[in-house]
Formats: C-alpha cells, structure tokens, sequence
C-alpha cells in the first residue's frame, strides 16, 4: 500500500514537471541534451552508471544503477574494534525539470552537458544485502530497521556542473526523503543529500 502510494506521487509529479516548463517563454530549439550516458566514479562509495533521457527542452528523465557499500566500526576500552561491511545494489528513476538554462544561455554562461539548476522528484530502490562481512550484530544495532528492500521517493534541488577538463561533472542535490520498510509501519520523512562526481560517456 505505501509503495503504490508512493509510485503514485512520483507517477503524478512527473506529469506536472513538463507542464512547468511549458508555462514559460521558451526558445524555439532544444536545450537539454538528447541523451547522455555517465558514469558516477565518486558517489559517496555508490559507483555506477546513469543515462539521462530529454522530455522536453528543460525536462528529463534520469535512471541510475548503482552499488552501495556501508562500513561500521565499533570499539570499546580494552576490547578489539569490531566491524561490518554490507554491500547492496541501488536502483532510481526520477524526473528533473532544468528551471534556469534560459537565463544561463543569456548570460553567455556555459549549458553543456546539462550545466543547470533543478527541481526533482524520483523512487528510488535499494536491495537486500547481496554481500556481507563482519559482525552482523552491530548492524543490526545501528540500522535496527535495516538498509535493505526498500523504497524512497526524494524531492529535490539540486545543481548540475560540467568540470575541466571536458566531459566530468558533478551534481549536488539535497532535500526530503520519504521512506518506507517492510519493517515500518508508516512513512516518515528525512532529509538527504547527495554529491556525484563523475565522467560523461556521451561526447
């Protein structure tokens, strides 16, 4: 039930995201680019691969695959530091909508490869543990609810640069995030952000 609510508001919200961008002035030829390969080489220790798709000249649809690694350390006085390490695959779809390229365009100011500023919303997947080593026990202290098989939609700003040299980037988001576990009972909400640095496939 909370999944499908959730599918829901992304489902909608992504509808909305082109309307937006319809009820400006806008310049006759495209913005965004068509579609663009990356892959993430600094995500916070996520590693992956995205491709983002054009809807309109200031909307896309991005998806994202990726590895998720969680390390926790514990030590106490005169007793061995224990550990955990979890490894678990991440998936996501969201849609963005670029709100100030126009602007950017007439400042002269450099667009490629999605160089702007954005609003988003998106689900966002992560996996059972598909890998672990160490003391299952701390994590299950630390993450009580666990990491795994969930869903999370995120509504987001975020900021989209191109880095010398050519074709790295990187892209600063943050905002809130709502989840949900097999093991809650509801949905909650919390806030995230998120840093990608990587290298655009696409020439």
């Amino acid at each position: 039930m909370r999944t499908h609510l959730l599918t829901s508001i992304v489902l909608i919200s992504c509808a909305i995201l082109p309307l937006a961008s319809v009820a400006q002035a806008d310049l006759p030829t495209p913005v965004l680019r068509k579609s663009l390969w990356r892959v993430g080489l600094f995500n916070l220790v996520r590693p992956g691969f995205s491709h983002e798709l054009r809807l309109t000249r200031k909307v896309s649809l991005l998806s994202v695959a990726n590895l998720r690694t969680d390390y926790i350390s514990h030590s106490e006085q005169n007793q061995p530091t224990i550990w955990y390490r979890s490894l678990t695959a991440q998936a996501s779809l969201s849609g963005r909508y670029y709100y100030n390229l126009d602007p950017r365009l007439t400042a002269g100011k450099n667009i490629q490869y999605n160089s702007g500023n954005y609003l988003s919303v998106g689900a966002y997947y992560t996996s059972p543990v598909v890998a672990q080593w160490g003391e299952q026990s701390l994590y299950q202290r630390t993450y009580p609810l666990g990491t795994g098989n969930t869903v999370n939609v995120r509504f987001l700003w975020g900021i989209q640069r191109q880095l010398p040299p050519k074709r790295f980037y990187y892209d600063l988001s943050a905002g809130l995030q709502v989840n949900t576990n097999k093991s809650s009972s509801r949905l909650h909400g919390s806030f995230t952000a998120q840093l990608a640095i990587g290298y655009c496939l696409t020439k």
